[in-house]
């Protein structure tokens, strides 16, 4: 599994009312994949300013991308050629951002997303760095 790319072994969970469910649940039943060679992405809408502090959550992502408001499909492809599985309780926001899903128009016209820039949060230790 080691020797594969990736996005060919990258599992894509979102923390929103999917593994917030069942923190210690979702975390006991990640391990053997991570074990098995899966690396393990947290992918949400979230912004840099509402940073997850679960640690279950930390613990177990490699990386935890905030997209901030943009389809999480777009932005993982663009860092890590995609995701060979993606958890979510919410698939339309995985490949729509959340202004077109709500019908929200930004002042630049038809553009569905005004939203920051998105913010990959890279763990050093117990702190939280963000990177671009």
């Amino acid at each position: 599994m080691h020797d594969k790319p990736l996005h060919k072994r990258l599992i894509a969970l979102d923390y929103d009312d999917t593994f917030s469910l069942a923190p210690e649940a979702w975390a006991a039943s990640m391990a053997p994949l991570k074990a098995a060679g899966f690396v393990i992405w947290g992918v949400t809408l979230r912004n840099r300013h509402q940073v997850i502090d679960c640690a279950h959550y930390k613990g177990l992502c490699d990386v935890i991308l905030y997209c901030a408001g943009n389809g999480k499909r777009a932005l993982l492809e663009t860092i890590a050629g995609g995701a060979a599985v993606w958890v979510d309780d919410k698939p339309e926001y995985i490949v729509n951002t959340y202004a077109l899903i709500h019908g929200q128009k930004c002042d630049l016209g038809d553009v569905p997303a005004c939203y920051t820039p998105l913010h990959v949060c890279m763990k050093t230790g117990d702190e939280t760095e963000f990177l671009g």
